[in-house]
Formats: C-alpha cells, structure tokens, sequence
C-alpha cells in the first residue's frame, strides 16, 4: 500500500510541470496572436484616413498614415492589403504636401526611396480605355501584348499630382473592363521625383506584377 501510494505521488508530481508547460504555450501563442492581431492595418484604420483625404488636409493624411505604415513594418505586417491602400494615401498625401509647398522635394525624395520594392494598392477608379481621359481615372491597354494600366492622379482643383504606370502580370480585355470600378495594385518598382523640383508634376510611379481588383 505505501508503495502505490508513492508510485502514484510521483506521477502527479510528473503530470504537474506538463500541465504547466502546456499552460505557458498557450499563454504564447495567445499573446503572440494578440500581437499580429494588433499590428494589422484594420479596415477602420484605412477609413479613418478618408476624411483627411477628401478634406485634402494632407498634413493629417500624411501623419496618420506614416504612423500606421510604421506600427505595421515593426510588426512585419506592411505588405498586407490595407497597408497597401495606407501606402497609397501616404504617398498621395505626401505629393500633395508638396504641391502646397508644405513639404520639400528632399524630404519626398527620402520617403519615396524607402517606399520602393514595397507594395501598394490604389483606391477605386473608372476604368478606360480613352488614353486622352485618365484624370483620376485607369486607362488600360494590350498593345503589342504588353498589358498595362496608367492613371493621373489630381488634386480637387485637377492640378496633376502624380502619375502611375502598371505593367499588369495576367492578360487584360480594356473592353471589358471599360467603365468598371477597378484597384489596382503591386511592388513600387521605380518613383522618379520632379528631377527640376517643380510641382506641374510631383513623381512618377512604376507600378511591377499589377493585379486588378
């Protein structure tokens, strides 16, 4: 009887720390999910930067999604969807800084370097076909089997801001997508900023392995 007694004392005793160590797994696993969780850009996060945009108060635009683009490369989430579209609203707010002589094309020029290779997502424009109308618009071509987009990014008043140009990675029909609602998105291959520094222009954007949406 004692013997089972200590036979049995000791498999508590072995049991106890396998308990534990399960306990403390979990609990990682747990705060590590946590973590990415909150590293995410939500789509409320993206949204929050809308009225910002539309108001054109670009310095507000710029700092709040400088600060999420930030939090998401700490955490290694900056290549996700929304941190895409966040890209885009920086970028744009940055260029229109620019245009209103509130940011200097050094400190663009610094930003767009370290934007390169990363990916970015634009918001909903009209797709086109007509190469002479592509403010805020998508044009799309497949001459010569080469399939790309190119959209002229504007401010309010029409004044050009930017420009970007899509070579699209999958076989595209401008017909069938004249008139839709399109995103487009990719890896930021090339952003050459205004070489004269002047703002009829602020850069231009190559835009490698574009997908539509």
């Amino acid at each position: 009887m004692p013997v089972n007694i200590i036979r049995c004392g000791l498999k508590q005793a072995q049991i106890q720390p396998i308990f534990t160590m399960k306990k403390l797994i979990l609990s990682l696993l747990l705060l590590c999910s946590f973590s990415w969780m909150q590293a995410q850009i939500s789509d409320e996060d993206y949204k929050s930067l809308l009225p910002h945009v539309k108001a054109e108060n670009w310095k507000k635009a710029f700092n709040a999604s400088e600060e999420l683009l930030e939090d998401a490369e700490e955490d290694n989430a900056e290549n996700t969807e929304n941190a895409a579209l966040v890209r885009f609203t920086y970028l744009y707010a940055a260029s229109g800084m620019v245009k209103d002589g509130k940011m200097k094309f050094e400190k663009l020029q610094s930003l767009v370097e370290k934007n390169k290779g990363k990916t970015i997502l634009s918001p909903n424009f009209i797709a086109s076909m007509n190469p002479q109308n592509t403010l805020n618009k998508t044009m799309f071509t497949n001459f010569d089997g080469l399939n790309k987009g190119f959209t002229i990014v504007t401010n309010k008043v029409g004044s050009i801001l930017f420009y970007i140009e899509y070579d699209i990675k999958h076989k595209i029909d401008p017909k069938e997508l004249h008139g839709t609602m399109v995103s487009c998105g990719g890896k930021i291959n090339e952003i050459e900023v205004n070489p004269q520094k002047k703002t009829d222009w602020i850069f231009k954007m190559k835009v490698a392995e574009a997908t539509i949406k």
